[in-house]
């Protein structure tokens, strides 16, 4: 099953990264439930974006630094258990 993560919010989009200071945004990076994977900066606060599920990014659709609409569709994660 293939989960569509969509912004809360409008605002300016910024995925977390990794420790060796990658992006978390890449195809079959593992994200666990809760996790923080990306941020949202609208009017000046940083909106964290927790993962819903377990499983493997697909998908990303947009992009560090991107402006995002609410409801925009900005990574796909495929469920793992």
């Amino acid at each position: 099953m293939r989960i569509r993560i969509k912004s809360p919010t409008i605002g300016t989009f910024h995925w977390v990264k990794l420790d060796n200071g990658e992006s978390i945004a890449r195809s079959g990076q593992y994200v666990k439930t809760g996790e923080i994977i990306a941020y949202i900066n609208a009017l000046g606060l940083n909106i964290e974006i927790l993962s819903p599920i377990n499983g493997n990014i697909d998908k990303v659709v947009i992009y560090d630094n991107m402006p995002v609409e609410y409801g925009q569709v900005f990574v796909i994660i495929t469920v793992t258990k």
